[in-house]
């Protein structure tokens, strides 16, 4: 199964039942990650997940494919 990972500082109505963690809080990439979603702008974690050859999307690029499942987890 596909694990996707949504970095925000807030909110993302688009995130369904993608995981949400906070990029502020972000000190390793996440190995079971398939997609990353995350503002450019944190480069860190666009840095850390490239190094590992996991596909990484800016946030505008997320779709609510899967607006009607609940998010799987929660990180602050």
């Amino acid at each position: 199964m596909a694990k996707e990972i949504v970095y925000s500082t807030q909110p993302v109505s688009k995130a369904g039942g993608r995981v949400m963690k906070n990029p502020q809080f972000f000190v390793d990439p996440d190995k079971t990650a398939t997609m990353v979603y995350v503002d450019p702008e944190w480069k860190k974690v666009v840095e850390g997940y490239k190094a590992l050859k996991i596909t990484v999307k800016p946030l505008s690029e997320l779709k609510a494919d899967d607006a009607s499942k609940p998010a799987s987890s929660k990180e602050k």
